[in-house]
């Protein structure tokens, strides 16, 4: 009996210092978007808890989109090579406070001439939280690339339209002249 109480009793203690030492994984959500040809957008990366140091890589096609740059306090983003933008988030205060949202600008280029998808891809993501956990990769939940869809929809030139309208209409006055000339 005393061996089974003592078994119970070990088995409790192991619980509570495994539920204090275990952190469940951390999540982050990215959306996809629709832009237009030379339009700027903001890719936000979405965390679950308060971070006070990340770091990754944001893997984009160079051939439709250029990246702008980032405004946000404590956030660094270079591109490293195109299509490459490597980041790094630092808050190293003693009372950090921490985000659980990070922001990058983005353009889509001005000669996108016909829809184009394609996909962003955050690689090597490392997270610490104000409360010290940290995650990386496996450890990160959630989607960690999202969809770009650049539309031409509604973005054509008004002079396509107008250029043949015109062209017709002097066309039907010359006509309707040569006739007059011919009358008289």
């Amino acid at each position: 009996m005393k061996r089974i109480r003592l078994l119970i009793v070990l088995s409790i203690l192991c619980m509570i210092i495994m539920s204090s030492t275990c952190v469940s994984a951390i999540s982050i959500s990215l959306e996809d978007k629709k832009v237009k040809p030379g339009e700027e957008f903001s890719v936000k990366i979405k965390i679950d808890e308060n971070i006070a140091l990340a770091n990754s890589h944001i893997a984009f096609d160079s051939n439709l989109f250029e990246f702008k740059g980032t405004t946000q306090k404590n956030l660094a983003a270079n591109e490293l090579s195109a299509g490459d933008v490597a980041w790094m988030y630092t808050e190293i205060e003693q009372d950090a406070k921490g985000v659980n949202e990070l922001e990058f600008n983005f353009r889509a280029k001005d000669d996108i001439s016909e829809k184009k998808e394609t996909t962003f891809k955050l690689s090597d993501l490392a997270l610490i939280t104000v409360d010290n956990n940290s995650f990386q990769n496996d450890d990160i939940e959630g989607n960690k690339e999202f969809k770009v869809t650049v539309s031409v929809e509604g973005n054509f030139n008004v002079f396509v339209i107008i250029i043949p309208i015109i062209i017709v209409i002097i066309l039907l006055i010359v006509i309707v002249s040569i006739k007059k000339r011919r009358k008289n």
